[in-house]
């Protein structure tokens, strides 16, 4: 019953965050309409060791295999394929060799960090949840 929950309230914000993106409203009117936070899953246990899906505001970060991640759009649809690198208390570290694209997926500071080869570094999105796969 607890994990069915789960995914029905995982559905419920995924569903009003497209909804939000659909019609371009702020994050911030659709936690209002939700009448409290949203609130990160880490909350309950989920670090570095443990994730395999993040979710941002127009996709997803999801572990399909061991060491292998796909970034997800908002339609579930396949964006681009990384390897994981590392992984340590708050974050998971991912790499795609073909564009020379780092990824870090922040769950302390609750942000996708985007790195390449040229020396860029910056947010890339905002992690507005993340879980294991236990839920």
């Amino acid at each position: 019953m607890k994990h069915s929950i789960k995914l029905v309230t995982k559905s419920l914000i995924l569903c009003l965050i497209g909804t939000a993106a659909a019609y371009s409203a702020p994050i911030s009117e659709m936690r209002q309409i939700i009448g409290s936070p949203l609130q990160l899953a880490s909350s309950q246990g989920v670090k570095g060791p443990n994730v395999n899906e993040v979710f941002f505001n127009g996709g997803s970060f999801v572990q399909e295999g061991n060491n292998r991640w796909s970034e997800l759009g908002q339609n579930g649809a396949r964006r681009f394929d990384f390897v994981e690198q590392a992984r340590d208390e708050w974050s998971v570290y991912l790499r795609d060799n073909s564009r020379g694209v780092n990824i870090q997926l922040d769950l302390f500071r609750k942000k996708v960090v985007y790195s390449d080869d040229s020396g860029k570094k910056f947010d890339l999105y905002m992690i507005e949840d993340a879980f294991t796969g236990q839920h």
